[in-house]
């Protein structure tokens, strides 16, 4: 990305300014700083939810912020899985309705091997598969629906708003230790934001937001 900036109508100060971003595939990338800094304005950015007052995008040889809404969506629904700090699951469905929503999007009836991997995601994050509706799981049970729906398509780019921000020391370390693996072993880029030390701590490269701006960058040795 490049000369990127976000601000809302009739505010002079960008809620996010970047002059320049290079994430190479299979980077695994936490940003941290404090509430308020534009983390999250980042990630929404980098999948098209939000489109930049100006600057441009780019994921390989697409310019995101060229497309269509319509297209945007397909390209989104193709490459990215998005875990939201606030889940967006459906209350009224089970946790396993929830975590196969996205084939909903293909038009599909859903394949039998689709759902057991859905049924085998809801394992590997520990949330039971015989819960009649997400409303009956705790907050973070929610959380770990919200983990398992992301990579239900395994996609190559991965993006984590507080993902384990609702967890319990063990969850946490658990869900953290599912997304760092899955894109260690699989090439595939993590792009993770987080208030938790212990999460950020385990990311190569770090990005230091504060007040919209990128203040540093830290990569491991």
């Amino acid at each position: 990305m490049s000369e990127l900036s976000l601000r809302f109508p009739r505010q002079e100060t960008p809620i996010l300014s970047l002059p320049h971003l290079a994430v190479a595939p299979g980077t695994i990338l936490g940003v941290a700083g404090p509430s308020g800094s534009g983390k999250s304005s980042l990630l929404y950015l980098l999948t098209g939810l939000l489109r930049p007052g100006k600057g441009s995008i780019h994921w390989g040889e697409t310019d995101i912020t060229a497309l269509s809404e319509g297209a945007c969506d397909a390209w989104r629904r193709k490459h990215v899985g998005f875990i939201f700090q606030d889940f967006h699951l459906i209350g009224e469905l089970s946790p396993l309705e929830n975590v196969l929503l996205p084939a909903g999007f293909h038009g599909w009836r859903v394949p039998v091997d689709l759902r057991k991997r859905a049924a085998d995601l809801l394992n590997l994050v520990g949330v039971p598969t015989n819960r009649g509706s997400v409303t009956d799981l705790s907050r973070g049970e929610q959380q770990r629906v919200a983990i398992a729906r992301a990579l239900l398509f395994d996609p190559p780019i991965l993006l984590a708003d507080e993902p384990t921000a609702s967890l319990d020391r063990d969850a946490a370390e658990n869900c953290a230790d599912i997304l760092f693996a899955n894109a260690r072993d699989n090439h595939r880029t993590l792009i993770i934001v987080s208030h938790d030390h212990t999460v950020i701590d385990r990311c190569p490269r770090v990005l230091h937001f504060d007040k919209g701006q990128l203040l540093t960058e830290n990569e491991a040795a």
